[in-house]
């Protein structure tokens, strides 16, 4: 359902008049803070697609998605926000969005724009950035599915785990113990089970 959804979302702005105005269109980084601004710098003109926070009913989920907008222009923060006819503004790309998205059908449901908002930040208009956002929610309930199809996942090959026993190893160590590879340079766990499945 969810993965349904956000791919949904991408790939219906991909085959929008809008995705040749744009650099790129795919789902939201990962990054954070100032590496999410660099981020957006790269990319824009863009539009990135974002799953949110979601309801759960009797009658199924009301999803909700985000598309986050980001455009530069080194004419200056106007020609950002409105375009200049050579370069796409924010305002045209949220506008297309709109456009594109409004109860239409994409990812097994139909999308209703609900809102919008603009991202007031420093950093991002010190990189000569604007950047906004087109909020969607879902018209009426989506199935919410009653089991993982096993499938398309790769077999199980090996059980890690690692105990502590006394709760007395820093949460930042036991952050270390699951990373790849394991990071045992603070405290040890007091016991480790491995087993290789064949």
């Amino acid at each position: 359902m969810l993965t349904d959804a956000e791919a949904g979302l991408v790939a219906a702005l991909k085959a929008s008049p809008l995705a040749v105005c744009l650099r790129l269109v795919g789902t939201l980084p990962d990054d954070t803070g100032p590496t999410l601004v660099q981020r957006f710098a790269v990319d824009a003109p863009a539009a990135y697609v974002t799953l949110a926070n979601f309801p759960v009913g009797d009658t199924g989920a009301t999803l909700r998605a985000a598309v986050v907008c980001v455009a530069r222009n080194a004419a200056g923060p106007q020609a950002a926000r409105q375009g200049d006819g050579k370069v796409i503004g924010l305002f045209q790309i949220m506008d297309a969005v709109m456009a594109a998205l409004h109860q239409a059908s994409a990812g097994g449901a139909v999308w209703a724009v609900v809102g919008g908002e603009f991202m007031e930040n420093k950093a991002v208009y010190d990189s000569g950035l604007q950047v906004g956002s087109i909020k969607l929610e879902t018209l009426g309930p989506v199935t919410v599915p009653l089991g993982v199809d096993a499938a398309p996942l790769a077999d199980f090959e090996t059980f890690h785990a690692d105990y502590d026993i006394d709760p007395l190893a820093d949460p930042a160590d036991r952050a270390g113990w699951v990373a790849e590879p394991p990071d045992h340079s603070g405290a040890v766990p007091a016991l480790t089970d491995e087993l290789q499945l064949q």
